[in-house]
């Protein structure tokens, strides 16, 4: 008998969070996080989600979705997962017929999947319809226990000595205008972040909702480099709800203040955060073509793991019908 697929339910958030952390157990979510991703999406993404289920028990769900980041009307990303129990019987080949079928009337140009290197059976996978690799992002890791801060002493005495300031989060909202000067920052780092597809703007109201809806959020672990009234950089790091690490969020300084030793002295206030408040790890991600913030990981003693693939199957070419 054909295991069928329904409609997603705000009943499957526990169910399938179990099931997406029993695939990526290094990476555990929470259904809270899950439910606040889906209340902040952008209206003008098009997105939709299906359970696979078998005797009114999810084994597997699938989707599609667009990103606001780098918007393009006819580009989805797409995700197919299966209980490992479940794997190799043809599930996953079903949903994933399933999600085509349901996104062709949007006139697809181009779909994307990810897996991580070393998972071989999602790999073949997507090789086996016509995915090929289209970004790699090394993951590393920094392991806090035994950071040597005494190797990096004059870092932030470099930039202070510029006549700059790094803030927390808590700090800058003394500023009255800290929310639209963040998300100025915010943009501008952005568009620098090596991605196949250009950077799009996150409307001013879209961020302000979702960072203020953020569960995650560390104030005192979110830093911002100041010259004068201007932000010029930041780093911050989000806590993991499942799990006892620190995910990194995003890193950058604005090209006029590049190379001035910002971005170090910004991550190892992060770092002291992490080793303040107990933390084993911090966990990052970086273009593999990224060697600025590659070469500054590397000095603080990040350790590379399996990479990140991130995936496309070109279905027509952009714009054609």
């Amino acid at each position: 008998m054909t295991v069928p697929i329904r409609p997603f339910t705000p009943d499957d958030y526990e169910p399938l969070v179990a099931i997406e952390n029993t695939v990526w157990p290094e990476y555990p979510g929470t259904a809270e996080e899950w439910r606040l991703g889906d209340l902040n999406r952008d209206p003008k993404c098009l997105w939709a989600r299906w359970v696979l289920e078998d005797g009114g028990t999810p084994i597997g769900y699938c989707g599609y979705s667009q990103s606001s980041h780098n918007y393009h009307p006819h580009k989805f990303y797409v995700s197919v997962t299966v209980h490992p129990d479940r794997q190799g019987q043809r599930h996953g080949s079903r949903m994933y017929e399933h999600v085509v079928a349901a996104i062709e009337p949007h006139r697809p140009v181009a779909l994307r999947m990810e897996t991580r290197e070393d998972y071989a059976r999602s790999l073949g996978f997507l090789e086996r319809r016509g995915f090929r690799e289209e970004q790699r992002e090394r993951e590393s890791r920094l392991y806090l226990k035994d950071f040597d801060f005494d190797r990096f002493t004059e870092a932030e005495e470099r930039v202070v000595g510029q006549g700059l300031e790094i803030r927390t989060l808590t700090e800058i909202q003394s500023d009255p205008d800290w929310e639209h000067k963040l998300h100025r920052l915010i943009t501008e780092v952005q568009r620098d972040v090596p991605e196949p597809d250009p950077a799009t703007e996150i409307p001013f109201d879209l961020w302000r909702q979702r960072f203020h809806s953020s569960i995650n959020r560390l104030p005192d672990a979110y830093l911002v480099a100041v010259d004068g009234d201007q932000y010029v950089g930041l780093s911050y790091v989000d806590r993991c709800q499942a799990a006892a690490y620190l995910d990194t969020g995003l890193t950058g300084v604005l090209r006029s203040h590049r190379r001035r030793g910002i971005a170090l002295a910004l991550k190892l206030r992060v770092v002291r955060y992490g080793v303040d408040h107990g933390y084993p790890e911090i966990r990052t991600w970086n273009e593999r073509n990224n060697a600025g913030m590659i070469g500054i990981n590397d000095q603080l003693g990040f350790q590379p793991v399996p990479a990140w693939l991130f995936m496309v199957k070109v279905i027509r070419a952009d714009g054609a019908e």
